[in-house]
C-alpha cells in the first residue's frame, strides 16, 4: 500500500488539528462551565442556608407561618428565588409574593423537590436540653427562642443583673443547697412547700409575659423532676421581676435522661401554641442556574458540532491544498519533461506567494540550463572545431609522408611538431578551465612585488615582439605590493600580451602600466595592471563577450588572428581566482585596453 499523497497528508493534517482543536475547546468550555456551576451551587446552597435559619428564626417568634408572606417576598426579592411553604400534604401555607396579611390559594401545589423542612420546634428543644442549668440565672427558654420573642431581650437584661434577694427551695440537706453559682445577693432557704412559688409564675414588671412563660416551663421542670427523683434546686429570683429557675446538680446518665425527658415535655406543653408547626420549605430558581457544557446544550449537539466542524475543516483543506498543489503538479510535469530534454520548458506563473517564487525559480533554473546547454553544445563544437584542423594537418601530413609526397625531413618533422604543440596548448587550456569550473584551479597566493612578475612576463614576449618589430614599454609605479601567484600572474600577462602582440600592426607599441588606487579613506588599495595595444580594437558590442570561451570577434576563426579562443576566458578565472577582475575596454585613438585589478597588500 502506497503512502498517501500531499493531498491526502494535507486533509490527514487539518482533520487532526481541527479535531485536537475542537476537543481541546469542548473540554475547557466544560471545565469553565463545570466550575462555574459548582460556584453557583456553592452561592445557592448558601443562600439557601440563610433563608432557612431567617424563617425558622420567624417561626420560632410567631404561631403559625400564615402571616410570613412579607418575609418571604423580601427573602425571594434578596435572593432570586420563588419560595412556597406548604404543610406535609403540600398544602400551601405562605408563598413569595403574597403580602403578610394575605391569605394563601387553597389546594395542593407542586412547586418541585422539597428543599428544607422547617421546624423551629426541634431546634428550640435542642438547644434546651444540650446543657443542663448549673447557675441560679440559667433559664428554662433557650437563647434563640428569647431573641425571636417580644421583650426576650429585656428579659435576659433583667436576669443579668443582681437580684435582691435569691430565695433557694431545696429537698437536700440545707447545708449543701444552693451554695453553687449564686450571686453576691442574699441567699435565702425557702420551704418547698411555700405557696408562694406557684403565685410566681404569674411574674411582673415590664417583661411580664415571657417572664410568666419562663416561670411555668421552670416550675413543669421542677414537679417532673421531682416525681423521677432527680435532685433539683427551685430558685426564686426577687425582682422585678420576679423570676423562677431551676438548678441541677452534677447528674449521672440516667438522672440526664430524665433531665432530658422533663425538659422536653415542658416546653413542648407551653410553645406548641406559641412556635409555628412543621412545615416544608420549596426554593426554586426564578434564572437559569449554569449548568455544565454538555448538559445544557446536549451531547448530541456537541458531536453534531464536531463533525460539522471536521467536515469544513476537511473541505477547506481540500480546496487550500487544491490550489496549493495545482501549480506544484505542473512543476513536477515540468520538471520530467526537463528530465526528458525538453530544456524550453516553462511554467505559468501568477501570484507573489512561496508557491510563484518556486515557479519563477524554476523558470530561472530551466532559463540557466537552456544557456549552460548551449554554451555546453557550443563548446564541444568549438573543441572539436579547434581539434578538427591540427588533427587534419597531422594526417595529411602523416600520409603525404606514407605516399612519398612529401620528405620526411627536418621541416616535415618541424611541421608534425608544430601541430602537436597546438593540439597541446588547446588541451591545457581546456584541463585550465576545467580545474576553474570544479574549483580545484590551484593558485598560491603570497606577497610580492606585481612589478617584478610583469617585468618577467614582458622579458618572456619581447622576442615574439620583435620579430614583428613591436615595442613592449612598461610604465607606472617602480614598485607594487599585492598578494599573487608569480607563475599564474605570469599566464594572465602572457594571454593578454599575446593578444596584444598578435592584434597591433608592424612596428606599433604595447604598453603595460601599473599603479595603486584606493586606500586613505578612499576604499581598500587595489593595484591595476593595465594592458594596452593600438591594434583595430574590439567592437562595443563584442566587449561584453571577449571572456567567454571559444569567442573570437573575428567570425573567420583564423587561427593567426582568433587565436584558440580560450585564452581571455582563462584570464578572467585566474585572476578571479586571485579575488581580483578583469576587463576590457576600447581604447581612444584605437586599440583595447585590458585592466587587471588586484587587492594590494602592505607596501614595502
Amino acid at each position: 500500500m502506497s503512502p498517501p499523497g500531499l493531498l491526502g497528508r494535507s486533509i490527514l493534517a487539518s482533520v487532526l488539528v481541527a479535531a485536537v482543536a475542537s476537543v481541546a475547546t469542548a473540554l475547557l468550555t466544560t471545565q469553565a462551565a463545570r466550575l462555574s456551576a459548582e460556584r453557583e451551587q456553592v452561592r445557592v446552597a448558601h443562600v439557601d442556608r440563610e433563608i432557612v435559619q431567617r424563617l425558622e428564626a420567624y417561626g420560632r417568634g410567631s404561631a403559625g407561618w400564615s402571616h410570613a408572606g412579607g418575609l418571604l417576598t423580601e427573602l425571594a426579592a434578596s435572593a432570586e428565588r420563588r419560595i412556597v411553604i406548604t404543610d406535609v400534604d403540600r398544602t400551601p401555607l405562605a408563598r413569595s409574593g403574597s403580602g403578610s396579611d394575605e391569605g394563601t390559594t387553597a389546594g395542593a401545589v407542586d412547586p418541585g423537590e422539597p428543599t428544607a423542612v422547617l421546624d423551629p420546634m426541634a431546634a428550640i428543644l435542642a438547644e434546651a436540653v444540650a446543657q443542663p442549668p448549673t447557675a441560679y440565672d440559667d433559664l428554662a427558654l433557650p437563647p434563640s427562642l428569647l431573641a425571636a420573642r417580644p421583650d426576650g431581650a429585656g428579659l435576659r437584661a433583667a436576669v443579668r443583673r443582681d437580684h435582691q434577694a435569691v430565695g433557694v427551695c431545696s429537698g437536700r440537706s440545707a447545708a449543701g443547697a444552693g451554695t453553687r453559682a449564686l450571686p453576691s445577693t442574699p441567699v435565702v432557704l425557702v420551704d418547698c412547700a411555700d405557696r408562694s412559688l406557684p403565685r410566681a409564675a404569674t411574674g411582673t414588671g415590664p417583661v411580664g409575659d415571657i417572664a410568666r412563660l419562663q416561670n411555668a416551663v421552670a416550675l413543669d421542670e421542677y414537679r417532673c423532676l421531682r416525681r423521677r427523683d432527680v435532685p433539683v434546686d427551685v430558685l426564686r429570683l426577687y425582682g422585678p421581676p420576679d423570676l423562677v429557675t431551676i438548678q441541677l446538680p452534677d447528674l449521672t446518665a440516667a438522672q440526664r435522661r430524665g433531665w432530658e425527658d422533663c425538659a422536653t415535655s415542658a416546653l413542648t406543653r407551653h410553645l406548641r401554641p406559641l412556635v409555628a408547626p412543621s412545615a416544608v420549605l420549596y426554593v426554586t430558581e426564578t434564572r437559569a442556574v449554569q449548568r455544565g457544557l454538555i448538559s445544557r446544550i446536549g451531547g448530541g449537539r456537541i458531536v453534531v458540532a464536531l463533525v460539522v466542524i471536521l467536515a469544513a475543516a476537511v473541505v477547506a483543506s481540500l480546496l487550500a491544498s487544491r490550489r496549493v498543489l495545482r501549480p506544484v503538479r505542473r512543476l513536477t510535469a515540468a520538471t520530467q519533461e526537463m528530465a526528458a530534454g525538453e530544456l524550453a520548458t516553462r511554467v505559468p506563473v501568477t501570484g507573489h506567494d512561496e508557491v510563484a517564487r518556486l515557479g519563477r525559480s524554476f523558470n530561472e533554473m530551466a532559463a540557466a540550463l537552456t544557456v549552460s546547454d548551449e554554451q555546453r553544445r557550443r563548446m564541444v563544437s568549438d573543441v572539436a572545431h579547434e581539434l578538427r584542423t591540427p588533427l587534419s594537418n597531422l594526417r595529411g601530413y602523416l600520409e603525404a609522408g606514407r605516399d612519398g609526397v612529401l620528405e620526411r625531413d627536418d621541416a616535415w618533422n618541424e611541421s608534425l611538431l608544430e601541430e602537436a604543440v597546438l593540439l597541446q596548448h588547446v588541451v591545457d587550456d581546456l584541463a585550465v578551465l576545467a580545474q576553474a569550473d570544479a574549483g580545484r584551479l590551484e593558485v598560491r597566493r603570497l606577497p610580492g612585488d606585481v612589478v617584478g612578475t610583469v617585468e618577467a612576463a614582458l622579458a618572456a614576449m619581447r622576442g615574439q615582439a620583435e620579430a614583428r618589430g613591436i615595442v613592449l614599454e612598461r610604465t607606472g609605479a617602480a614598485s607594487a605590493s599585492a598578494p599573487h601567484d608569480p607563475l599564474r600572474m605570469r599566464q594572465v600577462l602572457a594571454n593578454l600580451l599575446s593578444n596584444a602582440v598578435r592584434h597591433s600592426p608592424d612596428g606599433a607599441v604595447v604598453s603595460v602600466a601599473v599603479r595603486t588606487t584606493g586606500g586613505a579613506g578612499d576604499g581598500a588599495a587595489r593595484v591595476l595592471i593595465e594592458v594596452a595595444d593600438r591594434g583595430e580594437g574590439i567592437a562595443e558590442e563584442h566587449l561584453p563577450r571577449v571572456f567567454e570561451r571559444f569567442f573570437r570577434a573575428d567570425p573567420s576563426r583564423a587561427r593567426e588572428t582568433g587565436g584558440s579562443g580560450l585564452g581571455l576566458a582563462i584570464v578572467e578565472r585566474l585572476v578571479a581566482a586571485h579575488e581580483g577582475a578583469v576587463a576590457a575596454a576600447r581604447r581612444p585613438g584605437g586599440g583595447t585596453v585590458f585592466t587587471v585589478s588586484l587587492p594590494a597588500g602592505p607596501q614595502s
